[in-house]
């Protein structure tokens, strides 16, 4: 019992409680909360909404204040901080804000290694938000809040069953498919996503974006190796590569397997993305490290608005098109990757599911068409993807190139070199042999209405 840690939101009256039963336990607070804090102080004082979220990503980024390796890098870091942002964060930051994370973040964590460095009770938090929420934010008497979390629950069960015979609010997707999991190893819940990852018994840890899984360590390399290795292969020379989200890491981890490249710039909007896939994802996140690699956290239209005529290959690891993600499969998000592209430049995106989404994917096809001389489809089996596979849309401003014959070919003694698991130079011609209901969708011309024959 001497080695007790826990951790809190800052809760007094609990520290006092635990403390006072465990006068050696180690206190922590959640760097979630703290942030979360931190950004509405900053707005109460009217710090502007640009500065406020540099801070942010300078104490709580990838490579913040909360990453440094020693306690004089951290300190060095925190006088940077203080002398850039002292006077217009004013005392909050320097007085409260700062003291806190050292004294109760970063020191536990120097001085005892089983205390993370970025602990965070999102799991906890989830759902008490949801108590919350469904018990209308209300203090209640211990027996009376028993018997509402029962009400709550039934009336879940009740809307569940409701929605399995079409009824009630509750709408049931089209296809769906199950995972069996042991437990929430990551929730984070905002107001814009629902994210977790989750251990499952068959497929390892699952990252989950508002209930759709993204990826799974048992079968992820299928989606990685063809994403990234698909256009380099079609590429003679691809130096210099953006890969936008794919913060989890696996995509460029493939990217720089590829002996040309030399720079990778990896733009993903959410920087938890990336510290959680460090922590429960690292075999995908196993090149963070690489000096190769430059992570940007942002957006990628305005990085590509600044970086023009720049990339080589563009790489774009989407989420399925709900919500804000929607705008990554539109001909605007095309033209964007075009404006980037270095001469001979070519692109390659997530591109759905042939059985679920072929309507969309030729809405794609068309307007590709419209924005590059050259475009073409192929896919990938993936037993954790709705439908079963998954497809990617390649473009390129070269008119010579074809898709289907990799410039770049690999025996097996340099695939196994490069520690491929799906992708060899066969499995890439075969990519684009579409099924006949697909095929004659997605390769028919638009003025003639006759199928391409893609053997002639």
């Amino acid at each position: 019992m001497d080695e007790i840690v826990f951790g809190t939101d800052g809760e007094i009256p609990l520290i006092q409680a635990i403390q006072a039963c465990f006068p050696t336990a180690q206190h922590i607070l959640c760097t979630r909360h703290l942030e979360e804090n931190a950004l509405r102080n900053f707005s109460s004082q009217n710090v502007p909404e640009k500065t406020r979220n540099e801070i942010i990503r300078k104490i709580f980024g990838t490579s913040g204040l909360l990453s440094s390796s020693s306690r004089v890098s951290y300190l060095e870091r925190e006088q940077e901080i203080l002398e850039e942002f002292g006077q217009i964060a004013g005392k909050y930051l320097s007085d409260n804000l700062l003291p806190t994370l050292k004294n109760k973040v970063f020191l536990p964590s120097q001085a005892n290694s089983k205390i993370p460095r970025n602990w965070k009770n999102n799991n906890c938090e989830s759902m008490n938000h949801k108590i919350k929420l469904m018990g209308e934010w209300k203090v209640s008497k211990l027996p009376a809040l028993v018997e509402r979390l029962k009400d709550i629950h039934e009336s879940q069960l009740l809307e569940i069953r409701g929605a399995l015979h079409g009824r009630g609010n509750l709408e049931l997707a089209s296809h769906a498919q199950h995972l069996k999991v042991t437990h929430n190893a990551w929730t984070c819940l905002t107001d814009e996503q629902r994210k977790k990852v989750q251990d499952s018994k068959s497929f390892g840890n699952v990252l989950v974006l508002d209930g759709i899984i993204q990826c799974s360590e048992r079968d992820e390399f299928a989606y990685q190796e063809m994403i990234a290795h698909l256009p380099l292969s079609c590429h003679a020379n691809p130096k210099k590569v953006l890969v936008v989200g794919g913060g989890d890491g696996g995509v460029v981890r493939e990217v720089l397997k590829n002996p040309h490249v030399q720079n990778v710039v990896l733009c993903e909007i959410d920087d938890r993305v990336v510290e959680v896939s460090k922590v429960h994802l690292p075999h995908m996140a196993q090149s963070f490290g690489n000096p190769k690699l430059t992570v940007h956290i942002g957006d990628g239209v305005e990085y590509m608005k600044k970086h023009k005529k720049q990339f080589d290959v563009i790489i774009t690891d989407a989420p399925d098109p709900i919500g804000a993600a929607k705008g990554l499969f539109e001909e605007n998000y095309y033209l964007s990757m075009k404006e980037a592209l270095s001469p001979n430049g070519i692109i390659c995106c997530q591109g759905e599911n042939l059985y679920l989404d072929l309507p969309l994917i030729k809405g794609m096809l068309t307007f590709c068409n419209r924005l590059f001389p050259k475009v073409d489809y192929a896919y990938t089996m993936m037993p954790t993807y709705t439908g079963g596979h998954i497809g990617f849309v390649l473009c390129s401003i070269n008119p010579d190139i074809d898709f289907k014959e990799p410039v770049q070919t690999y025996t097996q003694d340099e695939v196994e070199k490069m520690q491929l698991k799906y992708y060899n130079s066969e499995i890439h011609r075969a990519a684009f042999v579409l099924p006949q209901f697909a095929r004659k969708e997605l390769r028919r011309d638009p003025v003639s209405e006759k199928v391409h024959d893609d053997d002639t």
